[in-house]
């Protein structure tokens, strides 16, 4: 009787502890949801939960509703098609999809909805589906933001941009205008002339604009301000010199890759290859020449960095021709813009084969990184090394 005393009083004891131990467990679960529902409701972003049966409706909808859109939680809970009137209608698809949606989405749901006040908002939304043991939709649990302050920003820097990109295609434009207009000058004070040197010297003076004006043109119909095309450049600037000199005079054959160069070198690199190409037109092929004569332009990238190649079949430059005494113009032009860009000319030439010059120029990276270099080989045959 004793041991059978003892067990009930472990019993009552037992029980008691098991009462208290879930009490306590009660409590905390208790304290738990209340800092769980602080939590989600003074959380800046709407937290809800819609249950899909039996039909669809709002089970939780957080006080962060109305703060957002001026409407208080009642009127969404009264009538859920209130809720979707005040989505725009182009987006209200995007809602009524997540009932058929997979189970989660990693891409948020992005769509307008009209506040109390008419205002337009976007809403950035993710969500999860809940299943039952069968796999069958049974709600949808999901969290809005607000991100209409974002959107406009975005929208504002959109616009500020696209004006300012406006604003420099008119400032390329203008200057191309400009330096056409003084080329043109240019060669109007040629025609009055008598001094066939003057004459001439104002001509290589208007086409050494041109090619000034000829980069800004190019920044004038590019998409992307910060670089030059120099296969457009290339091409552009052989083909207008074979036309100024007639079909009959060089044939140009062209073998390019898509190459860039930065804006900042686009005006060293323009007067380069136009001093040297030009030098190719008019220098390589005297009238006792070959009856096919030819230039070549290359331009590829390769291991040592971007390389341009302009071969002539002239008739060479004179076996003691140094660059470094040159007393022609253009060549000094040209060895000085290398300098200035960092980089060195160098040249080959064979009587009657012909001539390559090679200009090797590092390329420009905003962030300071290691340059990688622009080789630009170009073929030139002169008839007269000293002009």
């Amino acid at each position: 009787m004793k041991d059978e005393r003892k067990t009930k009083t472990q019993l009552v004891a037992e029980l008691a502890a098991e009462r208290q131990r879930r009490l306590k467990l009660e409590t905390a679960q208790r304290e738990s949801e209340k800092r769980f529902r602080r939590l989600v409701e003074n959380a800046p972003d709407i937290i809800f939960r819609l249950s899909l049966l039996p039909s669809p409706h709002l089970e939780y909808l957080s006080p962060a509703i109305e703060q957002i859109t001026g409407y208080p939680p009642e009127m969404f809970y009264t009538d859920l098609a209130f809720g979707v009137s005040l989505v725009h209608p182009e987006d209200r698809h995007l809602l009524t999809s997540q009932r058929t949606a997979p189970l989660s989405s990693d891409e948020p749901i992005v769509y307008r909805m009209i506040s109390s006040t008419g205002k337009e908002l976007w809403l950035e939304q993710r969500y999860i589906v809940i299943t039952d043991d069968q796999e069958n939709p049974v709600a949808v649990e999901g969290i809005a933001r607000d991100r209409t302050e974002q959107v406009l920003g975005r929208a504002a820097l959109q616009r500020s941009l696209h004006e300012k990109e406006l604003l420099l295609k008119e400032i390329h434009h203008r200057v191309k205008n400009n330096l056409t207009l003084v080329g043109s000058l240019l060669e109007l004070q040629a025609a009055k002339s008598e001094d066939e040197q003057l004459r001439e010297m104002l001509a290589i003076s208007r086409k050494r604009l041109l090619s000034v004006a000829r980069i800004h043109d190019t920044l004038y119909q590019t998409e992307d301000f910060g670089q030059v095309d120099l296969k457009a450049y290339v091409t552009r600037l052989g083909d207008e010199f074979a036309g100024a000199l007639g079909s009959n005079c060089t044939s140009i054959r062209y073998d390019l890759e898509e190459v860039t160069v930065a804006m900042s070198y686009a005006v060293q690199f323009g007067l380069i290859l136009n001093e040297l190409v030009s030098n190719a037109f008019k220098h390589a092929f005297p009238i006792e020449t070959r009856a096919e004569p030819s230039i070549e332009i290359r331009l590829r990238t390769s291991s040592a960095g971007i390389e341009t190649t302009v071969k002539d079949n002239g008739i060479g430059l004179p076996p003691d021709f140094s660059l470094h005494d040159t007393k022609s113009l253009g060549l000094q032009i040209v060895c000085m813009l290398t300098e200035q860009l960092g980089g060195d000319v160098t040249f080959s030439s064979s009587p009657g084969v012909g001539t390559i010059f090679s200009v090797t120029v590092p390329s420009a990276d905003g962030d300071g990184a290691d340059a990688i270099p622009l080789t630009w080989d170009v073929g030139i045959e002169h008839k007269d090394p000293s002009r």
